[in-house]
């Protein structure tokens, strides 16, 4: 068989090859499993998984320590019966401060939670900042405040805000069982805008649940 012929058949063979491998790869990597890659860490005595570029997965995502966050921040307080209204006209004022010192931004959200007491609901309500302003002189309802770092249990709750208190009793079974107890003011962050999102499935509310060990435990957090 003349060398040239012989050469065009392992040319071709590794042409096959190559082909084939590619669609192994394929396959392999669309029936996948999703979960993100997990990574140990240890904090205080306790070992726990930290989602290594995911933090959008319904439920428990673990425990965080998250950065220190400039914001502008608007205090109020209702009762139970007024606190839709008011809430709403609260978010309504800080959009008109956050607009006014980043007119391009895309403001995330939030809220700190102080008391759940029907004649005395207290409550903040926070946008981020990019950057932080040299003036607070352009606010005419909020106050340039900071979000301090702090170690967190993150919960990803999907769908109306009415269903919240679901999952703050998922937050709350899960504390106990792994030994936690509450450190500080819980932060709700609401990451779906329901005016451009009509399916309240879809809405996601990260809660952000300050906590501490009550002892030490050499359990593994995962996600449940």
């Amino acid at each position: 068989m003349p060398e040239k012929s012989v050469g065009n058949i392992f040319r071709k063979k590794a042409v096959m090859k190559k082909c084939l491998l590619i669609f192994l790869l394929t396959i392999l990597f669309s029936c996948r499993d999703q979960t993100p890659y997990l990574t140990e860490k240890s904090w205080n005595g306790i070992s726990f998984y930290e989602y290594k570029f995911s933090d959008t997965l319904p439920g428990l995502a673990g425990l965080k320590i998250l950065p220190e966050y400039q914001i502008i921040l608007l205090r109020d307080s209702s009762t139970a019966s007024e606190i839709k209204n008011s809430f709403s006209q609260s978010i309504v004022q800080l959009l008109e401060d956050y607009f006014q010192i980043e007119p391009e931004g895309e403001p995330i959200t939030g809220s700190l939670i102080y008391t759940n007491d029907p004649e005395n609901f207290k409550y903040d309500v926070f946008a981020v900042l990019k950057n932080k302003p040299s003036t607070a002189d352009s606010l005419n309802h909020c106050k340039l405040d900071v979000l301090k770092s702090d170690t967190v249990v993150l919960f990803n709750h999907y769908g109306p805000y009415q269903n919240l208190f679901l999952s703050y009793n998922e937050i709350r079974k899960w504390m106990k069982e792994n030994n936690f107890y509450q450190s500080g003011v819980m932060r709700e962050v609401y990451r779906t805008n329901p005016t451009k999102v009509n399916d309240s499935t879809k809405w996601l509310t990260q809660i952000f649940v300050p906590v501490r060990p009550e002892k030490k435990s050499g359990k593994n957090i995962n996600k449940q």
